[in-house]
């Protein structure tokens, strides 16, 4: 069965305020993830990763997208390991994943050639 999962990443405490805290990102993942779930064979992952309140969500804290790419930090890696074929992963903002058109571009490749689905 194929899961529902969400990727965050706050990078500083100041991002609280510019609406990219974790909270934020968290009610807009989880929304989407409940319409998509809605009426399909859809759930939330088990695994969790970081200060996760929900199964499925998968945390980075202090991290900054320009110098560590998403498969090289703790809950990327963590994530990449539980993603399958025909899963979902929903990021609330396409900057909380990275940060050039170049990473998007292997990024989506790499999410892409699993069988993974992208949803921003």
């Amino acid at each position: 069965m194929s899961r529902i999962y969400s990727y965050h990443r706050v990078s500083s405490i100041l991002q609280v305020e510019s609406g990219l805290g974790l909270a934020a990102q968290d009610r807009a993942c989880y929304k989407e993830g409940c319409l998509i779930a809605e009426g399909s064979d859809l759930l939330w992952g088990e695994a969790h990763f970081g200060d996760a309140k929900r199964a499925g969500q998968f945390i980075d804290y202090g991290v900054s997208a320009y110098k560590i790419p998403f498969e090289q930090r703790k809950a990327g890696v963590a994530l990449l390991k539980v993603l399958k074929r025909g899963d979902v992963l929903i990021v609330h903002r396409i900057c909380r994943l990275c940060r050039s058109s170049k990473d998007y571009y292997r990024i989506i490749t790499m999410l892409s050639e699993m069988g993974v689905r992208l949803v921003v």
